[in-house]
Formats: C-alpha cells, sequence, structure tokens
C-alpha cells in the first residue's frame, strides 16, 4: 500500500492502482450561462509517451471528435518549471454553440498533466488573465506524484 493524498484526506491506496483524478473548477461567467469551466486531468498511461507525440495525438482526438474543430494556435510554453505544449482551438455544440479550449500538456514524473480551460468562444478572452494566473502559479510537487 502506498500513502494518496486528496485536499480532504490522506489515505492508502494499494500500489498497482493508477491515479486517473480529474480536478474540475467552475468559473463564473456570462448571465444566461457563460459560465468556463476548467480542468486538470492526469493520464498515467503515458509514462513512455513523448510529450510531442502526446500533444499530438491529443489535438488529434479533438479533431476526430469535436465536430467544425479548428486549431487556432499552438505553442511551446513552460508551466510549473517544466516544457509544456500548449493548443488553442475551438468547436461547435450540438447546440450550435461556438466553444474555445485551451489545453496545456505537460509531464510530471510518469504522468502527463493536461490543464483545460473552456469556454464560449464569444467570451473566451474575459478567462486570458484568469488562465495566466492560475498556469503561473503551478508549483509541482517533487514528491511522489500520487
Amino acid at each position: 500500500m502506498r500513502p494518496y493524498r486528496l485536499n480532504e484526506a490522506d489515505l492508502r491506496v494499494p500500489e498497482e492502482w493508477k491515479d486517473t483524478t480529474i480536478h474540475a473548477f467552475v468559473l463564473p461567467g456570462e448571465e444566461g450561462g457563460g459560465a468556463a469551466s476548467f480542468v486538470i486531468t492526469r493520464d498515467a498511461d503515458a509514462a513512455e509517451t513523448e510529450l510531442q507525440t502526446y500533444a499530438d495525438q491529443q489535438l488529434v482526438n479533438a479533431a476526430q471528435q469535436l465536430p467544425f474543430y479548428k486549431l487556432l494556435k499552438r505553442e511551446h510554453r513552460t508551466i510549473g518549471g517544466q516544457p509544456a505544449i500548449q493548443s488553442d482551438f475551438t468547436w461547435l455544440t450540438p447546440e450550435r454553440v461556438a466553444v474555445r479550449q485551451r489545453q496545456a500538456c505537460l509531464r510530471h514524473g510518469d504522468l502527463i498533466l493536461v490543464l483545460t480551460v473552456t469556454a464560449r468562444d464569444s467570451s473566451f478572452s474575459q478567462y486570458e488573465s484568469i488562465w495566466a494566473q492560475v498556469v503561473d502559479s503551478v508549483h509541482l510537487r517533487t514528491e511522489s506524484a500520487a
């Protein structure tokens, strides 16, 4: 059994269990439901995958699954002292609402962390500074990734 830390508790879990924790935050937004979301996912199955390959595959998956997908930009940056790849893209919901996402992938030990902000394309710019503040505040723990 290995130690595992949650925001609310510490516990012990079997060694073979993979952590696929998802942290999701909803940001206040426009009246009428224009709120944004900020989600952090972790991929424990990507230990052997190069970051560039992983980020490429994320974009391929998005292009295959999201209607009217359009890549807007892609850049290399640093998050928490680690190399990261950040991409912006748009797509249409089934209700024909234009949505914009910004996704950043970075490696942390044997995991790849994916940070994603999603909002209506029309209101995305109001979340730019929030994204910058949150991403600039990332401090990766050097202890076990679990």
